[in-house]
């Protein structure tokens, strides 16, 4: 019991030096090539490891970034009703309660 506590004191120490070793900006690149702090606007994607050319995801994000543009060229009917084919009598049906 005594020699797994002083090897879990250990690993906390260590952990606790190698934090302090880890600079700030090392710490918000690498948050930034794995996506967690960039923009979602879309601005930082390059700084995204897994979306540059030649990576994992870039060829599915270009893919769907191109329907998207496609899809915002087609004019919608602001007019047009959403609900339109649901009926009235769908609307007021009522559960009764249990």
């Amino acid at each position: 019991m005594e020699k797994r506590f002083s090897i879990a004191r250990n690993e906390k120490r260590l952990a606790r030096r190698t934090r302090a070793q880890v600079s700030t900006e090392v710490v918000m690149k690498s948050f930034k090539a794995c996506g967690i702090s960039s923009n979602t606007d879309g601005s930082e994607d390059n700084m995204i490891h897994c979306l540059k050319p030649g990576e994992l995801a870039h060829d599915a994000v270009a893919q769907e970034t191109a329907k998207i543009n496609s899809n915002a060229a087609i004019d919608l009917d602001e007019d047009a009703d959403p609900f339109s084919d649901i009926s009235s009598e769908e609307d007021e049906t009522v559960i009764p309660p249990a």
